[in-house]
Formats: C-alpha cells, structure tokens, sequence
C-alpha cells in the first residue's frame, strides 16, 4: 500500500482551510446568530430538501442530536453513507487507485428520495419532517 505523499499533504491543508472556515461560520452561526438564508424558502415560501443542514450539522457539533434530527432528518440516514464513501474514495485517490463507480441508478434513488424528502416536508401530513424553527 504506497500513499502519494503530495496528495496527503495537499489533502490536509485542503482540510486545515476547511476547518478554518467550518469553526469560523460556527462561530458566527451559534455566537452571533449570523446565518446564509435559504435562497428558495425566502422566494417560495417552502422547505427545500437542504432546508435546516446547517442547523443540523451545527446542532451535531454541539453534541444536541435530538435537535439536529429535528432540523432534519435525511442527513441522519445519508451521513453514514456518505462518510463510508467519501473515506473509501479518499484511501482510494491517496494511493492512486480507482474505486469502483457507484452506479447511475443509485445517483438516481439518492436524487428522488431528495426531491420527494422536500415535497413531503412541505405538506400538512408530513410536516413533522419540516426544520424546527427554535432550538
């Protein structure tokens, strides 16, 4: 197993400015309330699939999963499979290796579930699935 050392570093200081950005929007998100509006739901009025991620994810930080669920729930079934992949993809692309293709159908699924996950977040019988508005 041969790690490409020039991938390793470029990889960690990508992450070191990354993180830099991530604690410095947290910061300004949790400290001083200072939030990117969503762009979608301030024209139409409705939850987007992406609606409350930020929320959830600063929730997450803060160690309050309950709330984060609340804020929304897809990324609680989605993140484990994400961090599975993107890990995998990262080992694979250190060592200069190809990892296996996910195939078009599963783009597919993931791009359905996300459009019906923002329909039925926006209607009365699923509203449960709607980002809570206070913490």
């Amino acid at each position: 197993m041969k790690i490409n050392h020039h991938k390793l570093r470029m990889s960690l200081l990508t992450f070191l400015i990354f993180i830099l950005f991530g604690v410095t929007y947290f910061f300004l998100f949790v400290e001083k309330g200072i939030a990117i509006p969503c762009v979608f739901h301030e024209i139409t009025g409705y939850y987007c699939p992406g609606c409350g991620i930020t929320r959830c994810l600063t929730s997450i930080l803060s160690g309050q999963f309950y709330q984060a669920f609340r804020y929304h729930m897809l990324v609680f079934c989605l993140l484990p499979f994400a961090l599975l992949y993107g890990s995998a993809s990262y080992l694979y692309w250190l060592m200069d290796r190809r990892i296996t293709k996910v195939p078009n159908y599963i783009w597919n699924l993931l791009f359905i579930v996300m459009v019906l996950f923002g329909i039925m977040r926006n209607t009365e019988l699923f509203s449960i699935m709607a980002p809570t508005v206070i913490t």
